[in-house]
């Protein structure tokens, strides 16, 4: 990899102010016109941004699986028209809602049309590409399913994609005891790893692959290396422990299993919750073959648990996994890893196992964590110069608090960065190779139980010790609120998902009006490239209407808040 080594960006911002001036250029990318929901989450050295998308607009509908002679669809959308593929913006918006609510159940024994939470894209100025990820394409609608949910977490210099992707569903026909074909719908695997090479997609599988088995990719490197996790085998014991268990014996038992195929009444048992873990490094050839799989147990075992701290309860109830979520051109991953807890107790701490930030080097699991510090921490990435940044969880003020945290390899010491003001809490998210860090973190100092903090987006220099809000530095009447930075290249330039007042569009695409016609507004995330102005001044914003146009509104961020928290939209678990 070619390092580019940016100037501390103290150095970038002019110390005085300006009014026609910034020090970020803001770049529009067309990708947002795609869906009503856009966001961020990798950025290249070339400038291509992965994606992810919700509610994209004009999904195919497959007409041959609707029944048209239903009193409902007679009643409500032009049948003939839509028998013969020409669907209307109207009955593409009927018919997308009808199918919805027909999924709403996740059942195999609903065998309507589903579409996926997210799908995937690479974007930039110009335009997007599509990243199929595992979905399956459907040559009857000349389009993929649309049933796989596809996340990228990562994009590589040279065009490689990482990420991971559930399995289409497909249709699974039954004959039954009373000799009638009913149809299942059931995925081959819950979650699964891929690398996207231009229109190739290959598949990164676990080591253990009963039920599909489970694996996720966050990062790679220039030498066709991926960090992520994958199953060793099963753990039943999750909250509905003994019922899983008892549902694994019961579908493979022809006398209890009903008559049902096995596929569907092991469905349930797809979930990651139901695997155990390790952090997994794949190699790929140049022929782009995986020629290694090599899995990192975790810093403690469940004898070793016991033994240590006397745990007299049911072991059961011990979870002990590994993940990675980062790796240099040299192979050294960095993540997280079950450990036992040796800090100082701490209130709202009721167990002494933990989570451990972790380096997966040669065959070794190294302990990184700081526990006089944190109770339990994280390592997200590592650069080529051997600089881990990361997150532990402290208490501030009687507040629980995320903190990043940057430890350096090469004379192991550690700084813990403050934020905004010392309780505020950070989601760090990428690092290039100068040591700027993006992510955000809460901007309210106030806090009210059961409230939730605002965030904007950050940029923290390690070389100088700067942190700083992202709006700062754009122009003040820019229209956008940048909450969150998801990552950052080498020529310092930022992705980042704004929050900004516009359209709201329905499923076919054509913007939604109120009753006096006018066109329904509403903040939603859109994603946005930040390009670094040279000689840029941070702009004098004061009180004026620009500065208030920036904060945006509460509803805006609860609803972004809401859209983050179902699934796992971020970069990192």
């Amino acid at each position: 990899m070619k390092i580019t080594r940016l100037a501390p960006l103290s150095a970038l911002i002019t110390a005085t102010f300006a009014s026609q001036a910034a020090v970020y250029e803001i770049v529009e990318l067309p990708v947002n016109q795609q869906a009503n929901y856009v966001y961020g989450t990798a950025i290249n050295n070339q400038g291509k941004v992965a994606v992810l998308l919700q509610e994209q607009f004009r999904p195919a509908i497959d007409v041959s699986r609707l029944n048209l002679e239903s009193t409902t669809l007679q009643e409500n959308i032009d049948v003939d028209a839509v028998a013969a593929g020409n669907i209307s913006d109207d009955d593409m918006v009927y018919l997308y809602g009808y199918l919805q609510n027909l999924g709403s159940t996740d059942s195999p024994s609903v065998t309507s049309q589903r579409f996926a939470y997210y799908s995937a894209a690479i974007a930039d100025e110009s335009g997007f590409d599509v990243v199929a990820g595992l979905d399956m394409f459907v040559p009857e609608l000349n389009a993929l399913s649309r049933s796989a949910t596809v996340r990228v977490r990562d994009v590589a210099d040279s065009g490689w994609v990482v990420g991971d992707s559930t399995a289409p569903l497909e249709l699974l026909p039954y004959v039954n005891e009373s000799d009638e074909t009913v149809n299942y719908q059931v995925r081959d695997y819950g979650l699964r790893a891929f690398v996207n090479i231009d229109d190739q997609q290959i598949e990164l599988l676990p080591e253990f692959t009963e039920l599909g088995g489970v694996s996720a990719a966050y990062g790679l490197n220039n030498s066709r290396q991926v960090a992520g996790f994958s199953s060793i085998g099963f753990d039943l014991r999750d909250v509905y422990g003994a019922l899983n268990a008892s549902i694994y014996v019961s579908c493979n038992n022809d006398e209890t299993r009903g008559d049902i195929p096995v596929e569907a009444c092991m469905a349930s048992l797809q979930k990651l919750s139901n695997f155990k873990n390790n952090a997994t490094r794949w190699t790929l050839d140049e022929a782009l073959q995986v020629i290694e799989s090599k899995t990192y147990a975790a810093l403690t075992t469940v004898e070793e648990f016991i033994a240590e701290t006397g745990y007299d309860g049911d072991e059961s109830n011990i979870r002990i996994s590994s993940i990675a979520y980062g790796i240099n051109d040299s192979g050294v991953m960095v993540g997280e890893a079950s450990n036992i807890y040796t800090g100082p107790k701490i209130k709202g701490v009721t167990t002494d196992l933990t989570t451990s930030a972790a380096m997966f080097v040669n065959d070794e699991v190294v302990d990184i964590s700081n526990p006089a510090e944190f109770y339990n921490s994280k390592a997200l990435g590592i650069n080529n110069t051997g600089l881990v940044y990361g997150v532990g969880a402290k208490y501030v003020n009687g507040k629980n608090a995320s903190k990043l945290f940057i430890y350096d390899t090469t004379n192991e010491s550690s700084v813990i960065v403050d934020g905004f003001f010392k309780s505020s809490s950070m989601n760090p998210r990428d690092m290039n190779e100068s040591g700027q860090i993006v992510g955000e973190a809460e901007i309210d100092a106030t806090f009210s139980a059961g409230s939730t903090r605002r965030k904007h987006a950050f940029l923290y220099d390690y070389n100088d010790g700067s942190f700083v809000d992202l709006n700062d530095l754009i122009a003040c009447d820019s229209g956008y609120e940048l909450v969150q930075a998801d990552g950052i290249n080498d020529h310092g330039e930022i992705v980042v998902t704004a929050l900004k007042k516009r359209e709201v569009k329905n499923i076919a695409g054509v913007v939604r009006t109120n009753t006096d016609g006018t066109a329904v507004e509403s903040e939603t995330p859109v994603v946005l490239k930040l390009a670094p102005i040279a000689g840029g001044q941070i702009q004098d914003c004061g009180t004026d209407e620009s500065k208030q146009q920036r904060q945006g509104g509460v509803f805006g961020w609860l609803l972004l808040l809401v859209s983050l928290s179902v699934g796992l939209r971020r970069k990192f678990l």
